[in-house]
């Protein structure tokens, strides 16, 4: 039988102005409220234990108010760098191992610590990811006992790949406290025993990457951007509100699926759109609207289209952009959506709409169609003038 859990990451709680402890129990309660309901959740770190004894204390009181049980693994934030031990705050709290698995519903699910000191900085870059020793050998030795076909689910708090430090204009290697050290290593080793699926944090975006039948998944955090930000939506780096992952699982055909939602808002919101009023030429040399579609959990295996009025659908096409001071990539781009940052994101679609026959004066209505990978539409109406 198919099951699903949860994702959440990047909780931050006690840190900006605005209510983290009221937000992240309202996402608890939407979750529970999930019909149906899932089996567990999975936590992937900087709960922000670095802030102090009552938000470790207040995190524990509000984890047990889900309906399901909860697995963790620490993130950056929670480690105390400069200790003997860094992680024992966090062990204590949590009480178990910062590396572990366990197996539900056919599957496999493994949590990975990945976190090791850089002495040489006193901020968040004195973290930086790597699986070595231990936990690497434990690693490996879990992995192996797998049974042949059995999917296997990874969780940590740094994306094993990830292309946000250079959209972010970074060489790679040059940001070691973004990245995982040998990223090369650990995905030889999980597409060569089935890993399905690897979800991580850390970086307060989504971002899908697929490769040799392996798929890393960074997701939106809970508090957007640190809880500096008042609106839900365009609360992430990327652009995405503030929210979780609903993964589900289905062992006898293989398939893993997923919806990222955001907290407070339905489950069908997945897009914005912006258009500029500013005609250009399309590719036949009709006058048109310079389209940007950021779909928030958007990625290759999407497709999207758009329309003025009802005239025929036009395919947009996936642009991932860096540098948001280029004019070429922040033309005819709205101010609001450059200063969002959602500009550096992995899920923004571009296109030129054409005029519509039938639209009279400067009043039109743009709509919007993105489908995911599983055959699930979601539609935007944009209208303007």
């Amino acid at each position: 039988m198919s099951f699903s859990f949860i994702h959440f990451t990047d909780l931050h709680l006690g840190e900006g102005q605005e209510d983290s402890i009221g937000i992240f129990r309202q996402m608890i309660h939407e979750i529970n409220a999930l019909d149906p309901q899932p089996s567990f959740v999975l936590q992937t770190g900087d709960i922000c234990l670095q802030s102090g004894v009552t938000i470790q204390e207040q995190y524990l009181r509000l984890r047990d108010e889900f309906d399901m049980p909860a697995f963790d693994v620490p993130g950056n934030h929670d480690t105390f760098v400069g200790e003997a031990d860094s992680k024992a705050t966090y062990r204590q709290l949590i009480g178990r191992e910062t590396f572990y698995s366990f197996d539900h519903g056919g599957a496999h699910f493994i949590a990975l610590d990945g976190l090791q000191e850089d002495p040489r900085y006193t901020d968040w870059r004195n973290i930086y990811g790597e699986v070595r020793g231990e936990e690497w050998e434990w690693l490996k030795s879990d992995l192996s006992s797998v049974v042949h076909g059995t999917p296997v689910v990874v969780f940590l708090h740094i994306p094993v790949l990830s292309t946000f430090p250079n959209r972010q204009g970074y060489e790679p290697r040059q940001m070691p406290s973004w990245e995982i050290a040998n990223d090369e290593e650990l995905h030889e080793l999980f597409s060569t025993h089935g890993v399905r699926l690897v979800l991580a944090g850390h970086v307060h975006e989504n971002e899908t990457i697929a490769r040799d039948g392996v798929t890393y998944v960074s997701t939106g955090a809970v508090c957007g951007r640190w809880w500096s930000n008042d609106p839900l939506r365009g609360s992430n780096t990327d652009g995405s509100p503030r929210g979780y992952r609903i993964v589900t699982v289905a062992p006898a055909v293989g398939e893993v699926s997923w919806t990222y939602k955001g907290i407070g808002l339905p489950e069908s919101e997945q897009l914005e759109a912006v258009v500029s009023r500013e005609e250009v030429p399309t590719s036949t040399g009709e006058p048109g609207f310079p389209l940007l579609v950021n779909v928030y959990d958007g990625h290759a295996g999407w497709r999207v289209e758009a329309a003025v009025e009802d005239e025929e659908w036009q395919a947009l096409s996936l642009t991932a952009t860096g540098d948001t001071s280029r004019s070429d990539e922040t033309e005819g781009v709205d101010e609001n959506l450059k200063a969002s940052g959602a500009l550096t994101s992995a899920h923004l679609w571009r296109g030129t709409v054409p005029r519509s026959s039938r639209q009279g004066g400067n009043a039109f209505a743009i709509r919007v169609r993105a489908t995911d990978p599983w055959c699930r539409q979601y539609e935007a109406l944009m209208a303007t003038g």
